[in-house]
Order: C-alpha cells, then sequence, then structure tokens
C-alpha cells in the first residue's frame, strides 16, 4: 500500500477540474461502477485510452488505475506463490493482522465462474475506528510494529512526503503514491508537507508531524483538513526538523 491496502477512493467533488476530468464523467457511474467481474471492469478501464502527455506529468485521479493495479499486483503475485495466492489474503497475513486488525471487509470483483473475485482497493474498504488508529501507528511508526518492519521504510518515506519527492500538483497541495498533502506552516515557524487519506464523502485520515493522527468519518462533503491539523498542533507542537531553521 504503500496506502493501497485500502481506503476508500477520494470523492471527485472536492477537485477542480481538469484533476477529476475522468472520474466524474457518467462513465464512472454509469459503467465502472456497475460492471462486476476482473474483465469488465479492466474492458472499462482500459476504454479511457491514452493521455497525450508522458508518465508523471499531469495529475488525472481515475479510480481505474487502482483497479488495474490491483488486477497487475493480484497476477504477479499467482505467478510468484501460484494460482491460489491471493492479494488480499496477502495484505492481511502480512500487514493488517500483525498489527491486530483481523476483520478487514473489503469489496472483490465477482465473477462469472463463482471463483474468488481480486479486492478492487480503488474503493470498497469497511473500516472501523480501531483499525485506523492501528494502521496508522503503523504508518507513524514507518511501518514497523514491534521490532518488524512490515511495509518497505524508504517507499513509506516518499509517500508520507519525508524525502523531496513530491509527485503531482494538485491545486493545493500534492498527490503521491495514493496519499495528498497539504502544506502547512507550523506554530515554530517551519513549513510541512501534511499527508493524508481521503475517501468519498468526507472521511479523512490525516498524519501529523508529532505523531499525532487525526481522522473524521463523515458524509457531508466536506474535505478541509486545517481544523484538525490545528487541533492536533494545539496539543503537541510540531517540532522543526533538524537544519531547517
Amino acid at each position: 500500500m504503500v496506502g493501497r491496502y485500502g481506503f476508500p477512493h477520494v470523492s471527485t467533488v472536492m477537485w477542480p477540474t481538469p484533476i477529476s476530468a475522468d472520474e466524474d464523467k457518467p462513465k464512472m457511474i454509469q459503467q465502472l461502477l456497475k460492471a462486476r467481474t476482473t474483465k469488465e471492469i479492466l474492458d472499462v478501464s482500459f476504454s479511457y485510452g491514452k493521455y497525450p502527455w508522458g508518465p508523471r506529468e499531469v495529475l488525472r485521479y481515475n479510480s481505474t488505475h487502482t483497479f488495474v493495479l490491483a488486477a497487475a499486483m493480484d497476477s504477479f503475485l499467482k505467478r510468484q506463490a501460484g494460482p491460489q495466492a491471493h492479494l488480499w489474503d496477502m495484505g492481511l497475513t502480512e500487514v493488517f493482522q500483525p498489527i491486530g486488525i483481523f476483520h478487514a471487509p473489503t469489496m472483490h470483483t465477482q465473477e462469472q465462474d463463482g471463483g474468488r473475485g481480486i479486492p478492487l482497493l480503488a474503493y470498497g474498504l469497511y473500516v472501523t475506528s480501531d483499525d485506523v488508529v492501528k494502521f496508522t501507528t503503523l504508518l507513524q511508526h514507518g511501518g514497523q510494529h514491534q521490532g518488524q518492519q512490515l511495509l518497505r521504510a524508504a517507499t513509506l518515506a516518499a509517500a508520507l512526503y519525508k524525502t523531496e519527492a513530491r509527485g503531482l500538483p494538485t491545486g493545493w497541495g500534492w498527490y503521491h503514491l495514493s496519499f495528498w498533502s497539504t502544506s502547512h506552516q507550523s506554530r515554530t515557524g517551519c513549513t510541512f508537507q501534511l499527508p493524508y487519506m481521503a475517501g468519498v464523502w468526507g472521511n479523512l485520515v490525516l498524519l501529523l508531524p508529532n505523531g499525532i493522527s487525526a481522522f473524521r468519518f463523515a458524509d457531508g462533503n466536506n474535505y478541509d483538513v486545517d481544523p484538525m491539523v490545528l487541533a492536533g498542533e494545539a496539543l503537541r507542537s510540531f517540532p522543526c526538523p533538524a537544519g531547517s531553521r
């Protein structure tokens, strides 16, 4: 994951065009969300065609991209570990269960032959508050749990904007490795790029540099993270990185 073990996809209503130029079109509702099998979803995904620009140049958020990645990862895993291997099982066994998340229901494709589908990953994970606390604690500790490295440290650091990597601009921040970010100047005078995950209609999970994680589950179509940032900073100041002042 980094970030891809599945919080729901971000709603398009928070984005100005052209970031949401794919996601907010009728095709997403009328075709993608009605597709059930892996083949049906991939057919819709590939029907978007190619962009006129190259990789890492322009941000176009599209849930189909995440599903294509899920299908590719599941196929790769099966080639490496055998046809009975399953992407979601790997995530549960190697990440969720070690940190105490034993039930993480998520939506899968529905195959015509009755076989087990693959996780959608773009949306459809039903988490509890307890799940979020455990998972954000793992992220805040660099992917380590009880001395065991569960997530690749370097990739996670990049996803959480702890390196120079920024991904693509959104107009209010950046989007990189499934994490959004917003810029914040702290009371200590340092500027931070704060990573967060966003789910449809206003579900937010925010990681703060003081070790505090904040989250809000809502359906009010509000994606403003500033009140959460200010509340977290009021509890504990954001420490400036060494050499930043």
